[in-house]
């Protein structure tokens, strides 16, 4: 017997078997998206801080990152670059406010899949 599942319920028992990593500074915007995605991923590892999502990464299996660009200390297209030195098929969205040329060059060479402006449209995510 085959089952013919339709695209969006694939999608959605893919997306429970992984982790995502989820690096932005602003501690409420943290927050609603770990409510928005615990019912969709199998985990949500949050980071404030690029030193913090280094140190996730690095010890946790880590399926998808999403992160924001400006952020104190190390920035977060520095730290997609450490990302892709090593992982060049991990998917990374960035997510920020910033749609300046500079910014979208910069993430479009690091061969990012997606780029989300703040504020957030939680229908775009």
């Amino acid at each position: 017997m085959e089952i013919n599942l339709n695209k969006k319920m694939r999608t959605s028992l893919i997306l429970k078997n992984m982790n995502l990593l989820f690096v932005d500074d602003n501690k409420h915007i943290s927050a609603e998206i770990y409510t928005l995605f615990s019912a969709i991923f199998k985990s949500i590892m949050l980071a404030h801080s690029v030193a913090k999502a280094k140190n996730i990464y690095q010890g946790k299996s880590t399926d998808i990152i999403i992160t924001d660009i400006k952020m104190p200390g190390q920035d977060g297209l520095s730290f997609v670059e450490d990302i892709r030195s090593t992982n060049a098929s991990v998917p990374i969205t960035i997510l920020s406010a910033h749609t300046d040329k500079q910014y979208l060059l910069r993430a479009a060479n690091l061969q990012i899949d997606g780029y989300i402006t703040k504020p957030l449209n939680f229908k775009k995510l």
